[in-house]
């Protein structure tokens, strides 16, 4: 009987264990004010979708102390965003790239347990992209590029009844 007891209460672990799922929701947007940026992403969108930018993500994810390295990537990401043909989808291009790269860093982040980025974080991200169009001399001037307001969400389901926690940034409050 003691035995069938142990059995029975093992069992019961083992389906609360498999039963206690963890689910990560991350929506990051940019939020433009000005409604020619907002009509700029409807019309370049559909043009940007098979469009591959990933050393530029990966240019943004470089650190300061890897100069020869980060040089050779922003050299690869500025060919992939001269790839993009019409100029006005570059910007355009740029904003997906950051909202693509924050999006996917904040997952990592919070499914490895290390909490989110914070705003100061967000506001470097946001910088070095701005001035990839300068860098790779894809636009005239910087103020053609502007990146609004960014916002993360996080959505983290820890329990077996699925009660979320919500939990929100805000970087990048100022238009530069």
């Amino acid at each position: 009987m003691a035995k069938l007891i142990v059995l029975a209460v093992a069992f019961t672990v083992l389906v609360a264990i498999a039963s206690a799922r963890k689910t990560v929701v991350v929506t990051t947007t940019i939020d433009d004010d000005d409604p020619s940026s907002q009509k700029q992403q409807q019309y370049c969108s559909p043009k940007l979708r098979q469009k591959s930018f990933d050393q530029c993500q990966m240019y943004l994810d470089q650190q300061a102390d890897e100069k020869q390295d980060q040089d050779l990537i922003r050299q690869q990401c500025c060919s992939e965003l001269q790839k993009v043909d019409d100029q006005q989808c570059q910007c355009v291009a740029v904003k997906q790239v950051l909202k693509d790269f924050l999006q996917s860093q904040q997952q990592k982040r919070v499914e490895q347990g290390e909490g989110l980025f914070g705003f100061q974080q967000i506001e470097r991200f946001k910088q070095k992209a701005q001035n990839l169009p300068n860098q790779c001399i894809i636009q005239k001037s910087q103020q053609e590029c502007k990146i609004g307001t960014i916002s993360t969400t996080t959505i983290i389901t820890e329990d077996p009844y699925n009660h979320p926690s919500i939990i929100s940034t805000r970087g990048g409050s100022e238009q530069m």
